[in-house]
């Protein structure tokens, strides 16, 4: 063996061989810590990274429910039967027809035909059940039932949310209901509906699905607790108030309930959950008038072009099927700001008195993408003016 091999190594200094033990501890250290994570088995790991996502959601969040008299709101009951048929997807006449074929109802068809017409709101109709005796568990369970076939997961659920602030827009009671969550107008008049479940709009208000659960339930939001997966829909309020506050959309025994709350040391909402209003475009309102002309005002955030479709399906004297028509359509280059667009529909080849119109409302900005809105009312044809 050479005599480089036996070459003693060079002696330390002082100040260096501390740091170096020191070193070589702390590496011995971690190589025992190492050894001991891949000794245990592979359930610790994961029983370990579930234990730590659990501990980092705050449990101290003070909710509050703002809506009035902290009870939530059944925006069901405010629809027309018209407007609940539609959304359940059938005719006014079907959906009376399963009401009056309910057991019990039978025996007052009378008195509750005096009532169930298409511009009863179900608000009217329950009122009218209880007035005359009846339960009104048997029409809770057929909504319901309707229901949970349209919302099976929560996308589903954001577009039935959507259509139903769209009809009660169309009827003049969302300034009534924006009262009631204790929200914005303009929460509602163009809502920014985000799919969720229990357990992520529970992360959004910094608390747990139990706490949450307590505070739909005290509120009378649900008749059962929400598991974790069951689908929400979230719409951040526009409210100026500490952490965040939220309006939730949650399916329950009574039909769709809409809830406000506030937590008062939430972490920031969710990507996704805010939304940019006052620079975005928006249809405001439609209404009609007794001269049967469409008034649609629209906010345009910038200058473009603004067109407008108005169909409806429609049914020729001697036709076998349905068809879709366009009875009016216009197209405006305009200016940003709010402007109001005069629509007059063509009764044309129609026989009907009234018709269930589709108003698609498209905006093509000057620069960017364009946007689309849209909307639907039943419309009365005007009675033609008989010249003398």
């Amino acid at each position: 063996m050479s005599a480089a091999a036996h070459k003693p190594r060079p002696a330390l200094s002082p100040a260096l061989s501390p740091l170096l033990w020191r070193s070589r501890a702390a590496t011995a250290a971690l190589g025992a810590a190492a050894a001991l994570a891949c000794a245990l088995p592979s359930t610790a790991t994961a029983s370990s990274e579930g234990s730590a996502s659990v501990t980092s959601e705050p449990v101290n969040a003070s909710l509050t429910v703002l809506d009035e008299n902290g009870r939530s709101v059944d925006v069901l009951g405010k629809l027309t039967i018209e407007q609940l048929a539609a959304v359940l997807h059938l005719s006014s006449a079907e959906l009376m027809a399963e009401i009056e074929a309910l057991p019990g109802y039978s025996s007052v068809a009378t008195l509750l035909g005096e009532v169930l017409s298409p511009s009863a709101t179900l608000s009217q109709v329950t009122s009218t059940l209880s007035a005359l005796g009846l339960s009104t568990g048997s029409l809770t369970q057929l909504i319901e039932a309707r229901l949970s076939s349209l919302a099976q997961n929560a996308e589903e659920l954001r577009a039935l949310v959507a259509e139903i602030l769209a009809d009660l827009g169309l009827t003049g009671a969302l300034p009534t209901l924006a009262n009631e969550l204790a929200t914005t107008l303009s929460d509602l008049l163009e809502p920014q509906l985000v799919a969720t479940t229990t357990e992520r709009a529970a992360s959004t208000l910094g608390t747990t699905v139990d706490r949450l659960n307590g505070t739909l339930s005290t509120a009378g939001a649900i008749v059962k607790p929400l598991l974790s997966t069951t689908p929400l829909v979230l719409e951040s309020a526009g409210r100026l108030l500490p952490g965040t506050t939220q309006v939730i959309a949650t399916p329950s025994g009574a039909g769709l309930t809409l809830t406000t709350v506030n937590s008062t040391s939430a972490p920031a909402p969710a990507a996704g959950v805010h939304g940019a209003r006052s620079g975005s475009f928006a249809v405001l309102s439609v209404r009609v008038t007794k001269a049967g002309l469409i008034l649609e005002r629209v906010f345009l955030p910038k200058p473009g072009v603004v067109d407008v479709k108005a169909t409806a399906r429609v049914r020729a004297k001697r036709a076998r099927r349905a068809r879709t028509a366009t009875l009016v359509k216009l197209a405006s280059a305009l200016s940003g700001g709010t402007h109001t667009l005069t629509l007059r529909p063509s009764r044309k080849g129609i026989s009907a008195k009234r018709v269930r119109l589709g108003l698609r409302t498209t905006y093509t900005p000057s620069e960017g993408a364009p946007a689309r809105r849209r909307n639907s009312l039943l419309y009365r044809f005007p009675k033609a003016r008989h010249k003398r």
